[in-house]
């Protein structure tokens, strides 16, 4: 790449299968959504803030990225890496990341340590087991439907309004925020049996749509702990 002076390059929906802007080092915007790329070589550019990768969708073929180690990129506030077969994604130095779309790949584990200025969060059709996500305080939306989640803490994320989860292996989910959330789905969790939410909130998450046969949903997130403990009493439903 001899574009010295380029500060933003979008390319998508090409069928580039190789694409190197090593040499643009003021690049601070790249899409190349729907290209081909086998191999995207962007190393060294560290005003990057937009990076959109993204394949076009299990229908069609697409290059991936087995690996994809952004670590070096700081200034990222935006990652689009959906559709790609990544298996491992590397975003220790990311702490100004605020929209990462991660779904449609092979992930099962992220460090989430420094992510803590998230606000869209979507890591759909994965394997992951947990996600870590309480000290996200900005995060105003999470799709997290077809992992293996069994249990999800979405507590105290006060300005979360749009969470699906749906179809994962829930067995209990922690909702209460203080202000509830607008949009939410939990569907196809046959094994959820536990949901504590806001008082007000009680109400409509009994009647939201759900394929479990019995859940209890109350307003005090706690369990039953071992030896001896006192009992919270909070409003409970039972549907």
């Amino acid at each position: 790449s001899g574009l010295v002076q380029l500060q933003k390059l979008s390319c998508r929906w090409n069928e580039l299968d190789i694409l190197d802007v090593t040499g643009s080092k003021k690049l601070t915007y790249l899409d190349c959504q729907g290209d081909q790329i086998q191999d995207l070589k962007f190393n060294g550019l560290k005003d990057l803030v937009h990076l959109d990768c993204r394949g076009v969708g299990p229908s069609v073929r697409c290059g991936t990225f087995l690996i994809l180690d952004l670590e070096e990129y700081p200034n990222l506030t935006y990652l689009d890496c959906g559709y790609r077969s990544v298996g491992e994604l590397k975003l220790n130095s990311l702490s100004k990341l605020e929209y990462l779309y991660c779904n449609h790949n092979a992930l099962d584990n992220l460090d989430f340590d420094l992510l803590t200025n998230l606000k869209v969060f979507n890591c759909d059709y994965n394997s992951f087991y947990d996600l870590a996500i309480l000290e996200m305080k900005n995060l105003q939306s999470l799709s997290c439907q077809r992992n293996k989640l069994t249990s999800l803490d979405a507590s105290n994320l006060q300005f979360l309004t749009d969470l699906n989860c749906d179809a994962n292996s829930l067995n209990y989910l922690l909702l209460k925020n203080g202000k509830g959330i607008k949009n939410l789905s939990f569907d196809y969790n046959y094994d959820l049996a536990y949901i504590c939410t806001d008082e007000s909130e009680i109400e409509k998450v009994v009647k939201l749509p759900r394929k479990s046969f019995s859940i209890n949903v109350n307003s005090y997130c706690t369990f039953t702990p071992g030896g001896s403990y006192y009992t919270v009493e909070g409003k409970s439903r039972v549907d």
